[in-house]
């Protein structure tokens, strides 16, 4: 049995628990249908603009798995991770449960990069588009995290 290459199955279990974790918020936030105060909403601008940021490094990653440049991907997917991983320091508005949400989301980003990262060096495009599927679900329940409007 060859046993460098990962187990897929727990790789895809762990995913699917910080998937579940982080997607809580986004259900209660959702019926509770409230925007929050202008002042609550003023607790997230460092964290928005460092948002920004992740969404340009994001569309950059889209556009080098768009092109099949797997060697490439790397480079972009560590750039997401590098400007995910601000987000805690800039977060200090988030509940505390949304905190610890948000870091194990930051813990899951830096996997999925990394994961990228080997998938992209061994030229395999299925799981480089299967795990940037991933991160992009990973990011949607990061953002769910903030209040609505809060990262604009």
């Amino acid at each position: 049995m060859n046993t460098t290459h990962k187990n897929p199955i727990r790789t895809f279990g762990g995913f699917l628990i910080a998937l579940t974790l982080l997607s809580v918020p986004l259900a209660s936030q959702a019926q509770k249908g409230k925007t929050p105060p202008v002042k609550a909403m003023s607790n997230f601008k460092e964290a928005a603009t460092v948002w920004k940021k992740v969404e340009a490094k994001v569309k950059l990653l889209h556009k080098t798995i768009d092109a099949k440049r797997w060697k490439s991907v790397h480079e972009a997917a560590f750039a997401v991770r590098d400007q995910v991983a601000l987000l805690p320091s800039k977060s200090k508005g988030l509940s505390s449960d949304n905190q610890k949400k948000l870091a194990k989301g930051v813990g899951t980003v830096k996997k999925l990069a990394s994961d990228l990262d080997e998938a992209g060096d061994g030229g395999k495009g299925a799981e480089v588009e299967a795990l940037h599927k991933k991160l992009d679900i990973v990011l949607g329940a990061i953002k769910g995290l903030y209040p609505a409007g809060a990262l604009k």
